[in-house]
């Protein structure tokens, strides 16, 4: 059976609302961590595929509570959804020398014990470490969903 539109693009909507995924509810919410082992994005990735970063510094940001933000993207008529962003941003500053120097290739979106992993975004560029005060910024975390039908 193909799915019509109109099933597709309440999946976001359902997916910000769910307590077991995007939206875990005050206490549990989504953190983001970086990893620093090179990977390749695929929808079959789990946490123990990826090595999280450990320099000094390093910790998991916590996601704002409440829902992620639902909504169209004009140019591509794809629906976004926007995880609230951590208290201060997404970013994070090497605060001392530990396990430097230290690639970054990406971060992870994670349940807030880390067990199950939501999402991936590899960077373009990887990062190098190398002192303290250096800083890492990731501008949003978002899951874009592909406008067709599923077959």
């Amino acid at each position: 059976m193909l799915a019509m539109q109109n099933v597709v693009d309440r999946i976001p909507t359902l997916l910000a609302a769910d307590a077991t995924s995007l939206n875990p509810g005050v206490g549990d919410e989504l953190e983001m961590m970086l990893i620093k082992s090179n990977f390749a994005p695929t929808p079959s990735l789990v946490v123990g595929d990826l090595t999280l970063a450990d320099f000094d510094g390093s910790v998991a940001l916590s996601a704002a509570a409440g829902a992620p933000f639902v909504a169209t993207d004009p140019l591509t008529s794809e629906k976004v959804i926007t995880i609230r962003e951590a208290a201060g941003g997404w970013r994070w500053e090497t605060t001392g020398v530990t396990n430097l120097p230290q690639t970054i290739y990406g971060v992870a979106l994670l349940s807030d014990d880390q067990a199950t992993l939501f999402g991936v975004e590899h960077f373009d560029t990887p990062i190098n470490l190398t002192a303290a005060d250096q800083e890492i910024h990731v501008d949003s975390a978002k899951f874009r969903m592909v406008a067709e039908p599923l077959g």
